[in-house]
């Protein structure tokens, strides 16, 4: 949160720079997942596939625009990603039921051409590209081991982190102006985003810490090198937001006649 706390500063400060044809907003939404496959399961030793996304859930976030005309403009924002909590539950010989809480979140950092009409309830279209900031995954397992007393419970961890997260994305929305000053914004968006992890951090009770880097192509003689896994964080979402228009804006919208 303290990322987004800072570009959030950043949006706002330039918004007041570029105040001539800029605007500022605030909005939140929901991402719901675009249906690619984040893993496997095994209940009971059946393999299936396991749909959804990393990047399911509300989304919170600050955009700032710069209008070069009435119809085509530069927009920028920076959204905050909660994440989802995915169960997956895996079958071992020697345990038996493994299960797996994994969850994600990142920082979507998304610069975007837009085009809008020029009706008083503006449609316009929006097309950019994504950059994931402090993006991470976290695999929280729990398994049972024979005991004196029966089975204990064992807790242990994978932290994915670093690396690369990469997408574009694309909206449509309508602009309701209510009157000079603000207007309310609703759209629809698609946001295709990967995360591709540079190390892995294993925590296992009662053992030693275990970190692996994360290649695409790991040495067989280097015991610190895993395959480099790919999560999807990809999103088909919702979002309703304020849009806050410069001073001058408002003024040569007020010396405009209004359009039907």
């Amino acid at each position: 949160m303290k990322l987004f706390t800072a570009f959030a500063t950043i949006i706002i400060l330039h918004t007041l720079a570029t105040a001539q044809s800029s605007y500022f907003s605030g909005a939140f939404g929901y991402g719901f997942p675009a249906g690619e496959r984040i893993g496997i399961e095994s209940p009971g030793g059946a393999d299936k596939n396991v749909y959804g996304s990393f990047g399911k859930g509300l989304t919170l976030g600050l955009n700032t625009g710069y209008m070069v005309n009435n119809n085509v403009g530069f927009d920028i924002g920076i959204w905050y990603v909660t994440g989802s909590t995915y169960e997956f539950v895996t079958f071992d010989t020697t345990v038996g039921n493994v299960t797996d809480m994994v969850s994600g979140k990142t920082i979507r950092i998304m610069p975007a051409l837009k085009v809008s009409s020029e009706k008083k309830n503006k449609l316009y279209a929006k097309f950019g590209f994504i950059l994931g900031i402090a993006t991470e995954l976290n695999d929280d397992e729990t398994y049972f081991v024979p005991s004196s007393g029966g089975s204990t419970p064992v807790f242990a961890r994978q932290e994915f982190r670093g690396g690369t997260s990469f997408g574009w994305t694309g909206a449509f929305g309508i602009d309701f102006s209510e009157n000079q000053t603000t207007s309310v914004f609703l759209e629809v968006n698609f946001c295709h985003q990967n995360y591709l992890p540079e190390m892995l951090t294993q925590y296992v009770p009662g053992s030693v810490k275990n970190t692996y880097h994360l290649v695409d192509e790991p040495n067989p003689n280097a015991p610190d090198e895993r395959l480099r896994p790919s999560f999807p964080f990809s999103t088909i979402g919702a979002t309703l937001g304020v849009k806050f228009f410069s001073s001058s804006k408002k003024k040569n919208a007020a010396e405009a006649p209004e359009e039907k």
